[in-house]
């Protein structure tokens, strides 16, 4: 379903950076994200797999060099995505994940920063979609909002 809402020529990077999120979301890590090598072992599983390099030593999560590092639980990331390509406002996803409403924001923004550096294509679609949207919903609010101060000034 949330194909559908991607222009076609955007579904090889949707799917690339759906797989990232989808593997920061499970936790799993392929690699130190330092040296690079593939020996490594879990230090803590909760609230998020922390591990330990045997080569270089160094504590690291999935999201460790990423804009996603320390904006656990992970899960909230894949839900903000496809949310904000549903068009669904930013209090709406806050209320269904039961987070404040910065949380929410904090994370789409790691999300766009994310977009921008390794899918710019994807990153030009996202925020001018979103734009398109917002500025018509903008206007609505100006105008409810001089019709609310018209009538108290009354």
């Amino acid at each position: 379903m949330i194909y559908e809402l991607v222009p076609n020529e955007l579904h090889d990077e949707f799917k690339a950076f759906h797989h990232e999120l989808k593997k920061i979301t499970s936790q799993h890590a392929e690699s130190c994200p330092f040296c690079k090598k593939t020996e490594f072992y879990i230090i803590r599983s909760k609230p998020t797999k922390t591990y330990r390099c045997k080569g270089c030593h160094k504590y690291f999560t999935v999201s460790t060099n990423t804009p996603f590092n320390r904006l656990a639980p992970f899960s909230w990331l894949e839900m903000i995505f496809t949310s904000r390509i549903k068009n669904i406002s930013y209090p709406n996803i806050a209320k269904n994940l039961q987070i404040s409403f910065e949380k929410v924001m904090r994370r789409e923004r790691a999300i766009i920063n994310y977009l921008q550096t390794y899918y710019p294509s994807l990153h030009k679609w996202y925020t001018q979609q979103k734009q398109a949207i917002l500025i018509p919903t903008l206007a609505e609010q100006y105008k409810t909002i001089k019709v609310k101060v018209t009538t108290l000034t009354k």
